[in-house]
């Protein structure tokens, strides 16, 4: 994508209008290079805290896709925004019943 859309990484400008997508893979990376053993034994509670990157993910791709698709759908494009806005829902659903239970028991 980087040669085919002549994107250059050195100009600030690039980070701005790709913000999404630099957000998300650097937030990959990170999630794979600590997902191991040693990363667990060695990060112990901040492992956890690290992972819960993920849940920003949950935001941030469906905003990339629109984003970045606007104007250019192809037949996936569809696909892509209908399983990230599950995930979102499904996730919105899980935090509130959460939330529901935690003050049922007074938590």
């Amino acid at each position: 994508m980087l040669w085919q859309k002549k994107i250059t990484l050195l100009d600030f400008q690039t980070y701005i209008n790709y913000f999404q997508g630099f957000s998300s893979i650097t937030i990959l990376t990170i999630l794979a290079i600590t997902s191991n053993d040693f990363s667990v034994k060695r990060l112990k509670q901040n492992w956890k805290k690290l992972h819960k990157l993920t849940y920003l993910l949950i935001f941030l791709l469906p905003w990339h896709i629109l984003d970045k698709m606007n104007g250019h759908w192809t037949h996936i494009t569809p696909l892509a925004v209908l399983i990230m806005t599950i995930n979102l829902i499904l996730f919105l659903q899980r935090k509130s019943i959460e939330q529901i239970q935690a003050q049922g028991k007074g938590v």
